[in-house]
């Protein structure tokens, strides 16, 4: 059945990171999926670092807007086409005409603001489709992701969307076409553009495949999948291999890989799609509702700064949490460190532990070692 060729394919800003990216990804999605006679529906994020730029200029630095009007017009220019430069310059023209228009409620305004960074790299994306002769379909994201009107961080209403995806979906099948469209962005009921927090498009990519009953989800990044711990702050971390969902709401809720605390929610309410998270190397991580590796030692340390104290949170299934403080115990230790409480929240698969200071990095490592380890 074509229904079972279709599959979710989210496009992450850190390999939107240059010109020459759009073209290089749509070859890979060749590669990937197309070859094997798959049906990719496509998420698009915006380009490498453009988000931050955007929501300064939504703050009031409008001379930001020349660094984000330079590079995307250098990416139509670089992709080609008689209407790519055109488009992106329509879009750029509105995006300045709303950065200096004051008679809109600052909320409003700064996700109209945010939503060009997606609208124009699926404009880009598209065309570069278009020039390798791929029948894209491209869908807005405005009117088919619908949501509640809290600005910023908006819930996706799932019942609307699915009437809409479906709509979609028969579409691509009847004329086997492929389908791209925002993620991070939605519309609420009365017509406002909003924005679904960080790691959006994450929460796009997976509303889509459980609302569509698709089975797997990738997620494509720039590293292989997701780490043990955060590489700038320790030396060796390995790539977790599997987790299930508990895991990584587990996850998202103390920042690993920027996940959206949304993204699992649709996935635990309507269909389970499998997610793999990695890049054109491999995707090394894969998330199920339920995993089927059981290790006694946990996946993933995430360190966090909470102003003049922090925390850690060690998170995985199946460990034995009594074990597991006494060990982290003793592994500070042989470094000085202490921590002031112990936390075991319920029905959760961390310890958390609580610390008065800040720590460094080899503080960080030296748990790691001890918890986790190399491979």
């Amino acid at each position: 059945m074509n229904e079972e060729r279709l599959m979710v394919i989210k496009i992450g800003g850190s390999v939107l990171s240059d010109v020459y990216s759009y073209p290089r990804v749509v070859d890979k999605i060749e590669d990937w999926f197309l070859n094997e006679k798959k049906i990719p529906f496509i998420v698009v994020s915006a380009m490498k670092g453009i988000t931050d730029v955007l929501l300064n200029v939504s703050k009031g630095n409008i001379k930001m807007l020349n660094k984000i009007e330079q590079l995307y017009m250098d990416a139509a220019i670089q992709i080609g086409g008689s209407g790519t430069l055109s488009r992106v310059q329509k879009e750029l023209f509105l995006l300045r005409k709303i950065a200096v228009d004051s008679n809109v409620s600052l909320d409003i305004r700064e996700d109209l603001i945010l939503s060009f960074g997606e609208r124009i790299s699926k404009i880009l994306l598209a065309e570069a489709m278009r020039q390798k002769d791929l029948p894209v379909l491209e869908v807005e994201a405005c009117k088919t992701i619908v949501t509640n009107a809290v600005h910023g961080n908006a819930r996706i209403n799932y019942e609307k969307t699915h009437k809409n995806l479906i709509r979609i979906k028969e579409e691509v099948l009847r004329n086997n076409t492929i389908p791209a469209i925002e993620g991070f962005i939605g519309c609420s009921d009365n017509g406002e553009i909003t924005t679904l927090g960080r790691g959006g498009s994450d929460y796009t990519a997976t509303t889509i495949s459980a609302l569509l009953a698709i089975k797997n989800v990738y997620l494509v990044t720039d590293v292989d999948g997701i780490y043990s711990a955060d590489p700038k702050l320790v030396s060796s971390p390995i790539i977790v291999r599997s987790m299930d969902y508990s895991e990584g709401v587990e996850a998202a809720k103390y920042g690993v890989k920027r996940f959206n605390t949304k993204m699992f929610e649709p996935l635990i309410k309507y269909y389970p799609s499998t997610i793999y998270v990695g890049n054109e190397s491999r995707f090394g991580t894969k998330i199920q509702k339920a995993s089927n590796v059981n290790g006694s030692k946990p996946k993933i340390i995430a360190y966090k700064n909470l102003y003049n104290r922090s925390l850690i949170a060690i998170i995985g299934n199946n460990i034995d949490r009594a074990k597991l403080i006494h060990k982290a115990s003793s592994a500070l230790s042989e470094v000085n460190v202490s921590f002031t409480a112990a936390v075991l929240p319920p029905a959760s698969p961390s310890v958390v532990l609580l610390f008065n200071d800040k720590l460094d990095a080899q503080t960080v490592n030296t748990l790691h070692d001890a918890l986790i380890g190399s491979e």
